[in-house]
């Protein structure tokens, strides 16, 4: 299966060329890849014209509260579990959660289940994507074949049909969507796949916030263990060098000591010569006053 960001570079290419074709053109060359307008593909008033199925808020709250028990039993795993809850509430083909890059340029999607689970890790770009819509408009948003507009989204298989987008926030500003995809037309997503949604995007919020501080704590610790890492080795190497210095001064007291201790025998050893010479001297003087 293509990767959709190569196809995404492609399709921003087209649209960067496009902006340099002249008014004078055909309306032929002016198109991008036959790409219909993107108020064709959006579908969002009919979720409230649709027949409404009816809620099931046992199953609901059942999977809320698993939800929450996966949060805090695994939190890494947190957003994947919240896409297959998604799938299952919902009944759709496909679920998964789409982040804001740090850069914001793209989403990226850490969690995808059902029929598109093999597009886990890559994305859609922010100016130019379903999710980017959803947060230029700060709403949801229900979509019809988005690869009328979104052609990169041709290389998506099996084909989306419909796609039901979410946004979710932290700190009052969009971070992401969570999404549904039905690849078929059995049935129409409704009021109620929004309100169920809704609700999920609302938790979705919840786990990326804990997410986040998770990541600056991990971050924080690793910065705290790099320091204390060197703090050790420079002591380590202080205390190699104060051993070493130790050493050195040990063995410059032993050799001055040594010294010391030589000019205090050759001291002894010149004050006998200096005593001997002098008895010498006297016995000489008495011998020669002797013979006088």
């Amino acid at each position: 299966m293509r990767s959709i960001l190569k196809i995404v570079d492609r399709a921003a290419k087209i649209r960067e060329d496009s902006e340099h074709i002249s008014m004078n053109d055909s309306p032929k060359a002016l198109r991008i890849d036959d790409a219909s307008d993107l108020e064709s593909v959006i579908l969002t008033p009919r979720l409230t014209q649709n027949a409404q199925r009816l809620p099931n808020h046992h199953e609901e709250n059942d999977a809320l509260i698993a939800l929450a028990k996966e949060m805090v039993a695994s939190p890494d795993s947190i957003l994947q579990k919240l896409a297959e809850k998604a799938l299952k509430l919902c009944d759709a083909g496909s679920s998964g959660v789409s982040l804001l890059e740090p850069d914001g340029a793209r989403f990226y999607w850490p969690a995808v289940t059902g029929a598109l689970a093999p597009h886990i890790g890559e994305g859609t770009p922010r100016d130019f994507g379903p999710c980017g819509t959803v947060l230029d408009r700060n709403s949801p948003q229900l979509m019809s074949r988005p690869e009328r507009h979104f052609t990169y989204l041709e290389a998506i298989t099996p084909r989306i049909e419909q796609v039901l987008l979410v946004p979710f926030y932290m700190d009052g500003k969009a971070v992401g969507t969570i999404w549904v995809v039905n690849h078929d037309t059995a049935r129409s997503f409704d009021a109620e796949d929004l309100r169920v949604m809704t609700n999920l995007a609302t938790f979705a919020a919840a786990a990326f916030q804990i997410l986040t501080t998770q990541a600056k704590l991990r971050e924080t610790l690793t910065v705290h263990q790099d320091l204390m890492a060197k703090q050790s080795r420079l002591v380590t190497q202080r205390t190699a060098q104060l051993a070493s210095s130790n050493e050195s001064l040990a063995d410059e007291v032993l050799s001055r000591a040594q010294a010391e201790k030589k000019v205090s025998e050759l001291s002894g050893q010149l004050l006998n010569l200096q005593d001997e010479e002098r008895r010498r001297i006297a016995r000489d003087l008495h011998d020669t006053t002797g013979h006088l």
